[in-house]
């Protein structure tokens, strides 16, 4: 199973990491596998540094995050130095700084990390966001273990935003870690989240019937693309940086969502395995 999927800043190679804990490296001219990194725990995320080329990190459901210099021969360096509480299910970059969102187990981590040794890389002044608020009318007999999803950085206002399965969409303050809103989902689960080109809009999958779309500004839902939905799996979406969305899913096939507000929405499927 492939289980994460990141192309480079440059769009120069695609980085593929998969159930057997591989992570492999492949050129987006001929599709050739370039690099091929194998960890004993399932490859669960990836993110590519936004300004060291070929610099990759990868997350582990062992809750090991590594780096791969991919442009050059060079052995996996090991960047977690105490094991993270939790399978790393979601991992982004600050696009200004070095530093590192991951939600791992039940915590969404912030963490600054240093690069002063070429063989070894540590973190340091890591933190941890407060639990979400639960929603009390969406979960009647108990409220569920907090599970990040997505994570993203927003630049203006200084922040980052959250998508949990279980406690909809939130946005902490990156300095006081104080919540400063939190999107009431339309479904009581919702999957992997993406932001537009502008930060405007953040899509979201849902475990029911589709994505939904929320304004950042106002909080609130824009639209939604209903599709038939045949296993609750939480789903990836990316934004193409062309208007946009690319949605996988349980059937086999990704899905090109063209919103255009003066016809609706078009859809063309992509049929894979």
């Amino acid at each position: 199973t492939i289980s994460a999927l990141e192309f480079s800043p440059d769009g120069k190679v695609l980085a593929s990491g998969c159930e057997d804990g591989s992570v492999t490296i492949f050129s987006t001219l001929d599709w050739k596998p370039l690099q091929t990194f194998i960890d004993a725990s399932p490859s669960t995320s990836l993110v590519w540094h936004p300004q060291v080329e070929g610099l990759l990190f990868c997350g582990f459901r062992s809750g090991d995050v590594h780096t791969l210099q991919t442009n050059r021969p060079q052995r996996d360096l090991k960047i977690w130095t105490d094991k993270s509480p939790g399978p790393v299910h979601c991992l982004t970059h600050d696009s200004g700084q070095n530093v590192l969102a991951l939600g791992s187990g039940k915590d969404v981590v912030l963490t600054n990390y240093s690069t002063r040794d070429e063989d070894s890389l540590s973190w340091y002044n890591t933190r941890r966001l407060p639990p979400p608020p639960s929603f009390i009318h969406l979960h009647t007999s108990k409220h569920p273990d907090q599970a990040a999803q997505s994570v993203h950085f927003l630049q203006e206002p200084n922040s980052v935003v959250v998508s949990y399965l279980h406690h909809g969409i939130t946005c902490w303050d990156r300095n006081s870690l104080s919540l400063v809103w939190q999107i009431t989902p339309r479904s009581c689960q919702i999957g992997r989240s993406c932001l537009s080109t502008n930060n405007g809009t953040i899509a979201v999958t849902n475990l029911f019937d589709g994505v939904d779309w929320y304004s950042i500004k106002s909080q609130r839902l824009v639209d939604s693309f209903r599709m038939l939905i045949e296993d609750n799996i939480v789903a990836p979406i990316i934004f193409d940086g062309t208007g946009s969305w690319i949605s996988g899913g349980s059937c086999g096939a990704v899905r090109v969502i063209c919103p255009f507000p003066a016809i609706g929405i078009e859809t063309l499927e992509l049929e894979g395995e």
